[in-house]
């Protein structure tokens, strides 16, 4: 859920930030830089993730319109423990540290909103640890639709009765989250398509009733 839905009077802070519009593929900060601001997406995507020894990219996720990254500023944590790099074209809106610590502490409800997404954030990173123990792809992909459903639009379709997914995910970016190839997760994306429990196209998923 968006944090500008949550108050409207968070809107009227947005006018107070240094806004900037970033290319794709354009880092906005890197591993090891300081944390000093705290971002919040009026357009566009961003994928937050860290990079292995050998320089593979290891994806956390990816956040869109609506939502902010760069919170570990905020946690006084004084270097960037992540990259996050635009996946499209991305309109910003940035505060520093002191800013953002301002308004919560005149906003009740915008720290509080603040301080849910940041803990859902570190727990879904524990849960995802926890899907990486199972050895067989599939189980661990449809743990991951269990997530995506969790975090992403979803609702269900009255004619079929399918739960629908949508998600900002490419299948490479699927195979990325569980840890295995893209060959791998086509063909368990295939054996569940094959046994009737999914459909899937692009950005969506579409999870088959059982009833």
């Amino acid at each position: 859920m968006s944090i500008f839905s949550q108050t409207n009077r968070f809107e009227a802070y947005l006018k107070r930030g240094k806004n900037r519009i970033y290319d794709k593929n354009e880092y906005i900060y890197r591993e090891n830089e300081a944390s000093r601001r705290m971002y919040f997406i009026l357009q566009g995507k961003i994928r937050i993730g860290n990079y292995a020894e050998k320089g593979d990219e290891i994806l956390k996720y990816i956040i869109e319109k609506g939502h902010f990254f760069g919170e570990k500023s905020i946690l006084r944590i004084s270097t960037r423990t992540e990259f996050a790099k635009a996946d499209s074209t991305v309109e910003l809106i940035s505060f520093s540290t002191n800013e953002i610590v301002e308004i919560m502490k005149n906003e009740q409800v915008i720290k509080q909103e603040v301080n849910h997404i940041i803990y859902n954030r570190f727990s879904r990173l524990e849960k995802r640890l926890h899907i990486l123990r199972y050895n067989d792809i599939r189980t661990r992909l449809w743990l991951i639709f269990e997530e995506l459903q969790k975090h992403h639009l979803s609702y269900c379709d009255i004619e079929t009765k399918a739960l629908i997914i949508e998600h900002p995910y490419k299948q490479n970016d699927l195979a990325n989250l569980i840890r295995t190839s893209r060959t791998r997760l086509n063909t368990a994306m295939k054996s569940l398509k094959e046994l009737e429990l999914i459909q899937y196209k692009n950005y969506k998923i579409e999870i088959q009733s059982t009833q």
